[in-house]
């Protein structure tokens, strides 16, 4: 549904210029498309699991929780599976 009304907003633009009110619903619709790839992207991959089992034991360890760490194990994650072929782990 907000795909449909983004593309009749869209077509709608070529003629008549958006009103503060239409201008303001585009945004939202393109902030709730950009939140659902979001989220696409955080539960298709092993990411947040990573980020809560490392959450998870600062917590019990009582340890700072280090978000650069985390990001390090997740970009090399991805790396190895853009740059090396399927099956070849």
């Amino acid at each position: 549904m907000p795909v449909l009304f983004s593309v009749i907003l869209l077509i709608y633009e070529v003629d008549v210029q958006l009103t503060r009110i239409e201008r303001l619903f585009e945004q939202v619709l393109i902030a709730l498309f950009i939140i659902e790839y979001l989220l696409r992207a955080w539960l298709y991959n092993d990411a947040h699991k990573i980020i809560l089992e490392h959450y998870e034991k600062a917590e019990y360890l009582n340890s700072p929780f280090r978000l650069g760490e985390v990001a390090r194990l997740i970009f090399g994650q991805e790396n190895r599976v853009c740059f090396y072929p399927v099956g070849s782990d």
